[in-house]
Protein backbone atom coordinates (compact mmCIF):
# COMPACT_ATOMS: atom_id res chain seq x y z
CA UNK A 1 0.00 0.00 0.00
CA UNK A 2 1.27 3.21 -0.65
CA UNK A 3 1.10 5.79 2.05
CA UNK A 4 -0.28 9.08 0.94
CA UNK A 5 1.48 12.32 1.18
CA UNK A 6 -0.73 14.97 1.57
CA UNK A 7 -2.80 15.98 5.12
CA UNK A 8 -3.41 13.23 7.63
CA UNK A 9 -6.48 12.91 9.58
CA UNK A 10 -6.21 11.61 13.14
CA UNK A 11 -10.26 9.74 14.54
CA UNK A 12 -11.52 8.70 17.47
CA UNK A 13 -12.85 5.49 17.76
CA UNK A 14 -15.01 3.59 20.09
CA UNK A 15 -12.67 1.33 22.47
CA UNK A 16 -11.53 -1.27 20.68
CA UNK A 17 -12.71 -1.21 17.28
CA UNK A 18 -9.61 0.38 15.76
CA UNK A 19 -8.59 -2.06 14.21
CA UNK A 20 -12.35 -2.86 12.99
CA UNK A 21 -12.32 1.24 11.50
CA UNK A 22 -9.40 1.18 9.91
CA UNK A 23 -10.32 -2.10 8.09
CA UNK A 24 -13.42 0.20 7.20
CA UNK A 25 -12.07 2.80 6.01
CA UNK A 26 -9.41 0.96 3.66
CA UNK A 27 -12.35 -0.71 2.19
CA UNK A 28 -13.63 2.98 1.02
CA UNK A 29 -10.44 2.90 -0.65
CA UNK A 30 -8.54 5.61 1.91
CA UNK A 31 -5.15 4.71 3.36
CA UNK A 32 -5.03 4.08 7.19
CA UNK A 33 -2.61 3.24 9.68
CA UNK A 34 -3.05 1.82 12.83
CA UNK A 35 0.16 1.20 15.16
CA UNK A 36 -0.40 -1.97 16.50
CA UNK A 37 1.37 -5.20 18.63
CA UNK A 38 0.65 -8.75 19.35
CA UNK A 39 -0.35 -9.15 22.94
CA UNK A 40 -0.56 -12.47 25.38
CA UNK A 41 -4.03 -12.76 26.23
CA UNK A 42 -4.53 -15.48 29.28
CA UNK A 43 -7.61 -16.76 30.50
CA UNK A 44 -8.70 -19.37 33.54
CA UNK A 45 -8.59 -22.56 31.77
CA UNK A 46 -7.24 -21.34 28.51
CA UNK A 47 -4.40 -21.29 26.75
CA UNK A 48 -2.40 -18.36 25.75
CA UNK A 49 -3.48 -16.63 22.77
CA UNK A 50 -2.04 -13.97 20.59
CA UNK A 51 -4.33 -10.92 19.86
CA UNK A 52 -3.22 -8.03 17.51
CA UNK A 53 -3.95 -4.81 19.99
CA UNK A 54 -3.05 -0.99 18.79
CA UNK A 55 -0.74 1.13 20.43
CA UNK A 56 -2.93 4.10 20.99
CA UNK A 57 -6.67 3.23 22.40
CA UNK A 58 -9.57 5.04 20.29
CA UNK A 59 -7.25 6.37 17.19
CA UNK A 60 -6.32 5.86 14.34
CA UNK A 61 -4.86 7.73 11.33
CA UNK A 62 -6.11 8.67 7.89
CA UNK A 63 -4.64 10.07 5.05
Amino acid sequence: MKMATGHWIVANTKANCELFAVDQVQQQGFDAYCPAFEAMVRHARKTSVRKKKPCFQATYLSG
